[in-house]
């Protein structure tokens, strides 16, 4: 965009970031002196109005870098945990159109640019303005805040792109700061679901990170959209050293777990939603490592659990004494429900060969429910019936008289 261009979009509307920055490149494509000032006035403004991702990606794109570490550092007083916890929030600023004319002279025209791109102050909400708590950067100090704004990478998406992909063993953590993205998962016979789509700003990924499991869902772009990645390595030691950060990492863990369960698990399906409230309070969260057994084949009923994330396998014994697998699980499915409804030890072993994150409910807590919510025997009833059709027919030994043939025999005809 030329100079003239960038300065009548201000002059039009002079509250906006957008035009202001564009003004700035355009100062700084024609090698003004001035260009650094007003692009550090714009990010001071967007700032001020609270708007910290606007200026951690203005920051994030200017390249005089002792420039970037100034402003960052002015960031992180306003938006890190140094930052003041009292205020009152303000309407922003909407200052009306500016009563000037463009001038023919190049040089005036330069001249009138950077005037209006360091008048910044009518942009300014009250001194006493309360900004807002921004994830994850709110919960360190002003020093970690500048350390990992420097680190974090910008991702731009175009609408359908994805940034998460279902199955990968990547474990990095997104924040989204601009746009919205759906959240799908493909199930096993190949249909998509939709769990959620996310609007800006939102933290993605965190599922990974908290898990160990590979994705068990992908992120997909519905708009034009901004993420930054974030450095696993070191948001794990910011966990581990500020207990707030920790807990809101946790709290956002947990709620996305209820989200994804209540779309997929076919037990919350068609309940009403305090009924699906007062299930999910019963269970409890229980994480399991790689390879892990939950439940032995031919133990005392432990109750009912639902696969939050990761896959879990289903083994019984055949009449042979041979392990066939009859069943992989993946989130929103149940288990335990045979031994559960009928007081028998268990028919089969569920083990998780990656591990995951599992809501596991109590015999005893089940019990307590059912006077609360009668339609949860019925559709563990109906749960159980298809699953034992399952199981009979998998570890069923075969009962037909068939010659037996040489298998190298068989492959050599099918070659020919």
């Amino acid at each position: 965009m030329t100079l003239r261009s960038a300065l009548s979009a201000v002059i039009e509307k002079p509250y906006s970031i957008q035009h202001r920055a564009t003004l700035a490149k355009a100062l700084e494509e024609q090698a003004h002196p001035q260009a650094s000032e007003v692009w550090k006035r714009t990010v001071q403004a967007a700032a001020s109005r609270g708007k910290f991702f606007t200026a951690l990606a203005l920051c994030r794109l200017q390249v005089d870098q002792g420039l970037v570490a100034g402003l960052l550092s002015e960031l992180a007083q306003t938006f890190s945990t140094n930052r003041s916890k009292e205020g009152q929030s303000h309407p922003l600023p909407q200052p009306e159109p500016l009563a000037v004319e463009l001038p023919e002279d190049d040089e005036a025209l330069k001249e009138l640019a950077v005037q209006i791109g360091l008048a910044t102050d009518d942009l300014l909400p009250p001194k006493d303005a309360l900004f807002p708590e921004i994830p994850i950067f709110g919960q360190i100090t002003a020093l970690e805040f500048v350390v990992l704004a420097l680190q974090i990478e910008p991702t731009p998406l175009k609408p359908g792109q994805a940034l998460i992909k279902q199955g990968s063993t990547d474990k990095s953590v997104y924040l989204l700061s601009h746009g919205n993205v759906q959240v799908k998962k493909r199930q096993s016979s190949g249909e998509d679901i939709l769990l959620t789509e996310v609007r800006a700003p939102a933290l993605l990924g965190e599922m990974s990170l908290m898990t160990g499991v590979p994705r068990r869902a992908s992120v997909e772009a519905v708009s034009h959209s901004m993420a930054w990645k974030l450095d696993t390595n070191m948001l794990q030691r910011l966990a581990e050293t500020h207990s707030q950060l920790h807990n809101e990492l946790d709290q956002l863990f947990r709620q996305r777990l209820v989200n994804n369960v209540i779309k997929s698990s076919r037990l919350f399906q068609e309940l009403e939603e305090d009924k699906q409230q007062a299930l999910m309070e019963a269970f409890e969260l229980q994480q399991v490592s790689p390879g892990s057994k939950v439940i032995h084949e031919g133990e005392a009923p432990s109750g009912l659990y639902i696969l939050l994330h990761g896959a879990a396998e289903v083994w019984a014994t055949a009449e042979d004494d041979s392990k066939v697998r009859v069943a992989t699980l993946t989130e929103g499915d149940t288990f335990g429900e045979f031994s559960l409804l009928t007081g028998d030890p268990t028919t089969a072993e569920v083990l998780l060969p990656e591990g995951g994150t599992l809501f596991h409910l109590p015999a005893q807590s089940y019990n307590d429910l059912l006077g609360h919510i009668p339609q949860l025997g019925e559709k563990l009833d109906n749960l159980m019936e298809t699953r034992r059709e399952i199981l009979n027919d998998m570890v069923a030994p075969v009962e037909a008289d068939f010659e037996e043939l040489d298998e190298a025999w068989l492959v050599e005809e099918f070659e020919e």
